[in-house]
């Protein structure tokens, strides 16, 4: 996963944490002796505040100390894929060729299928 893809990712728990974070800045301005009163009530919220932040913040500590991706000139041209069938070791050259074929053989089967369907709609109508 690239950088940007997890910073982006990292967003989906970020902005509820943000949101949750201003309700319990809230609560604490608006109630803070009612707060007071009550430590156990106090050490949750305070705690719930403090890791809602965290998550909040945490976008911009992977922007700031993730690492930087490979780009794709630094990636070699010689790596193969390799692929172990039944103990047996399988190297491709191109994994992309094979999808290829196999996307051909899918286009086939569906001609075949519409061919099908075509005869039993003139059987149908019959």
């Amino acid at each position: 996963m690239t950088k940007s893809g997890l910073i982006f990712t990292s967003l989906v728990a970020a902005i509820p944490a943000a949101l949750l974070s201003a309700l319990l800045i809230m609560a604490f301005v608006n109630s803070f002796d009612a707060l007071f009163a009550m430590p156990a009530l106090m050490s949750i919220v305070s705690l719930t505040l403090v890791v809602s932040i965290v998550v909040t913040l945490l976008p911009v500590g992977i922007l700031v100390t993730g690492e930087k991706a490979k780009s794709v000139e630094e990636t070699s041209d010689d790596e193969s894929s390799e692929i172990e069938l039944d103990g047996e070791l399988v190297v491709e050259d191109d994994v992309f060729e094979a999808d290829d074929a196999e996307a051909d053989d899918a286009e086939v089967d569906d001609a075949e299928v519409d061919d099908a369907e075509v005869d039993d709609a003139e059987v149908d109508d019959a």
